[in-house]
């Protein structure tokens, strides 16, 4: 390679960060806003502007800086410009030209550097689902901010269903992909046969459960979507004990994604079941969105920096606490929701412990150079 070309980067090096960051510090700002007011931030003074930054602006980040591996530098800075960009018009002006523009660009991106790869090298029917749910999170990015500037913003809070239920199933997908082998090989070891591994069935009857969900959002019926998210937590839960995880989640480099997919199948069953009960509830979500997806993706991006490093994943162990933090963090959001209970100190305590957890994640990613 010639001094004049550019050193190649994998896109972790600056999505990592960034998403750690911008939970560390964008996210509690967005509960604090929520709380107090704050004019000048008018993009996070909403719960479901808040719910944007939390799933098109923070978990898309980390899923651009996990899948994408091979692109051009000029590429991924562009990419990572119209991410940042985004952030930044949103924030000040979210229903905005600039805000759209640089969503449709960040989305657009996203989905030409991940979706055509995953749907070229799948060979299963059951592994086809990965691109088209990276076209949907892609598709609901950009509905959000367009619906907005047209003038169809009360279309916001079914964009925001959809995208909790997509995600879900991203996180249920990928993390059955990393806790089926991590079982049969821990089970192996204490001399235990694994007959259940990857459960092709319950795997895909989540999935389908979890889209027509995200579709049922928009179909004002909250019982139908809150019904078929509780069916979804109740598959996946069933999923996780066949793996007989309290034999070997102990391990260091599994207790993260163990306890973020216990919060995955729980949350989406409390969630499912106060859609369709109590419509308008929204506290439930949060044992999801804190628990599962917090916890899922802050273990994902320290795992994938410390195995690019060739590193000990035993590693892992330094941000124990940072998964304390979390489940914490959900517990506390939930208690909110309950009646009687000083909400305010509440919200403003599981921010705090949110923050402090994404914090320990950027000092490992400081610490563990990208590779």
């Amino acid at each position: 390679m010639s001094a004049r070309q550019a050193k190649p980067i994998v896109a972790n090096r600056l999505f990592f960060p960034a998403a750690a960051l911008h939970a560390a510090f964008v996210l509690p700002l967005s509960v604090q806003a929520m709380v107090a007011g704050a004019p000048v931030l008018p993009g996070l003074q909403s719960a479901t502007g808040h719910a944007h930054e939390m799933l098109f602006g923070f978990a898309a980040a980390v899923v651009a800086g996990f899948l994408i591996t091979q692109t051009s530098p000029a590429r991924l800075y562009a990419l990572f410009g119209a991410w940042l960009l985004a952030r930044l018009g949103f924030i000040f002006e979210p229903a905005g030209t600039v805000s759209t523009v640089a969503n449709l660009a960040f989305a657009g991106g996203l989905v030409a550097e991940t979706a055509p790869r995953f749907i070229r090298a799948a060979k299963k029917l059951r592994n086809q689902v990965f691109g088209p749910l990276l076209i949907g999170i892609g598709a609901l990015i950009v509905a959000f901010s367009a619906l907005s500037l047209a003038g169809y913003g009360h279309w916001r809070g079914a964009v925001v269903a959809a995208g909790v239920a997509l995600f879900a199933a991203l996180l249920g997908f990928m993390g059955g992909r990393f806790l089926a082998p991590a079982a049969a090989n821990q089970l192996q070891h204490r001399g235990v046969a694994l007959d259940a591994r990857l459960q092709p069935r319950l795997e895909g009857g989540m999935l389908v459960a979890l889209a027509l969900s995200a579709a049922a959002a928009f179909l004002a019926s909250p019982q139908l979507a809150g019904g078929l998210l509780f069916l979804a937590g109740l598959l996946l839960v069933v999923r996780l004990l066949r793996w007989r995880p309290w034999l070997w989640m102990a391990e260091p480099a599994l207790l993260g994604l163990v306890l973020g997919y216990a919060w995955l199948g729980v949350g989406l069953l409390l969630h499912g079941g106060l859609t369709a009960l109590a419509p308008g509830s929204v506290a439930a979500v949060h044992a999801v969105t804190i628990g599962a997806l917090g916890t899922l993706t802050l273990t994902v991006m320290a795992r994938t920096r410390i195995q690019r490093a060739r590193r000990d994943t035993a590693e892992l162990r330094q941000l124990h606490p940072a998964l304390a933090l979390l489940s914490l963090a959900a517990v506390v959001r939930l208690a909110a929701g309950l009646p009687q209970l000083p909400v305010q100190p509440l919200l403003l305590a599981a921010s705090l412990a949110w923050s402090l957890a994404f914090l320990l994640l950027f000092r490992l990613l400081l610490m563990v150079p990208a590779r």
